[in-house]
């Protein structure tokens, strides 16, 4: 690709909490500081756009990102709810209730 032109690709991503969004981007090492904007935008209009990028790498950062979204919203909320949480793999995790 030529340094003049510019590709951009779009995909969708539904988050609805700003803070945990931004702390799974920070996790990526991808770094929403520098424009708070972008992270508003994301929530705002439930996508994401990509530069300079192809459309398999943009689908598999987003996939990242979802996946450290996901995570990250069931801490908070085992955090919130008194849930114990035990880590299977990476991507699996086990959530039970504590008995009272």
């Amino acid at each position: 690709m030529p340094c003049w032109e510019t590709r951009s690709v779009t995909v969708d991503l539904k988050v609805a909490n700003a803070d945990i969004l931004t702390e799974a981007l920070i996790a990526l090492n991808i770094n929403p500081l520098r424009n708070p904007l972008v992270v508003e935008e994301i929530i705002r209009e439930g996508k994401i756009t990509w530069m300079g990028t192809t459309q398999e790498r943009a689908q598999e950062l987003t996939r990242k990102i979802k996946q450290e979204y996901s995570q990250l919203s069931v801490l908070v909320a085992a955090k919130k709810y008194g849930w114990r949480i035990s880590q299977k793999s990476p991507s699996k995790m086990t959530v039970t209730r504590r008995a009272f």
